[in-house]
């Protein structure tokens, strides 16, 4: 969990990033959206993210691709 106060926030945020590795594997897939709104009474805000890593290999990279395969 992450807190993060913002006063008054009014709009909304959109945040997206895309990552990858140059030998393979350890992909990264981020998506976030920020709501807020104040009035007279008060203020709301909603938040939201997703995030999805994949893993690397040990196969995928050259100082570790002579290693012997233990998984069948």
């Amino acid at each position: 969990m992450n807190v993060i106060l913002k006063k008054n926030y009014q709009g909304a945020k959109t945040d997206l990033s895309y990552g990858f590795t140059s030998q393979g594997g350890g992909t990264e897939r981020r998506a976030s959206q920020l709501f807020g709104t104040n009035w007279s009474g008060g203020n709301a805000m909603i938040g939201y993210e997703y995030l999805q890593q994949d893993g690397i290999d040990a196969r995928q990279r050259d100082f570790t691709s002579s290693a012997p395969d233990l998984i069948h």
